[in-house]
């Protein structure tokens, strides 16, 4: 009896620890992709409401988009937009 315990621990911390890997592994790639470098690309940004109505949208070569605590942040034509709020889209072209 105590056998079949301690493997069932076992595996209980092994899952456990599986799935922390994962998440990471997942936060640190989601990471990687959002927080791009000082080079622009191609992207689209579409920021609506909650409701889902389209409140603005930007277009062209974006650089840096960023998320924080104070919103999502990025450069368009030298100016530096951030967004507070809503529901923000943002699209990579290749």
């Amino acid at each position: 009896m105590k056998s079949d315990y301690k493997f069932l621990i076992l595996a209980g911390i092994a899952g456990i620890i599986i799935a922390v890997s994962i998440v990471v592994i997942s936060i640190t790639l989601a990471s990687s992709m959002l927080a791009s470098s000082d080079e622009p690309l191609n992207r689209h940004v579409s920021v609506y409401d909650n409701n889902g109505k389209l409140l603005r949208e930007y277009s062209g070569r974006l650089t840096r988009i960023r998320r924080g605590d104070n919103g999502i942040r990025f450069r368009a034509d030298g100016r530096q937009i951030i967004i507070q709020g809503g529901i923000t889209i943002i699209e990579e072209a290749e």
